[in-house]
């Protein structure tokens, strides 16, 4: 069974970059990444020959609160859960933070 690895954080902290880093320019296009512009909506799986990454929409601080970015994680969480399915399940969680500022800030 392959891992099935969720990755979130601020939009712009390189979520997609990342996934596409680990499984090549074959997995995850370039036109997926925005360059600190937002791309994804929702959540979008990508598959290689080791794992599934689950690559979700960013938060959007000032757009929108810890809160309601942490409700709209445990939402598929609970959905992948709920499926039955082993495969949906999420066995790990990568939280990007921008590197930039070298600050974490309260929405990280």
């Amino acid at each position: 069974m392959k891992p099935v690895i969720l990755v979130c954080g601020k939009t712009g902290a390189g979520k997609t970059s990342l996934i596409q880093a680990v499984t090549g320019e074959e997995v995850v296009p370039n036109s997926a990444i925005g360059a600190g512009m937002p791309v994804t909506k929702g959540f979008t799986t990508y598959e290689s020959p080791a794992a599934f990454f689950i690559d979700a929409e960013g938060m959007e601080p000032g757009k929108q609160t810890v809160e309601a970015y942490q409700r709209f994680l445990r939402g598929e969480l609970v959905d992948r859960l709920a499926s039955g399915s082993p495969d949906r399940i999420v066995t790990h969680v990568w939280y990007c933070v921008d590197g930039q500022g070298m600050r974490l800030q309260n929405a990280d």
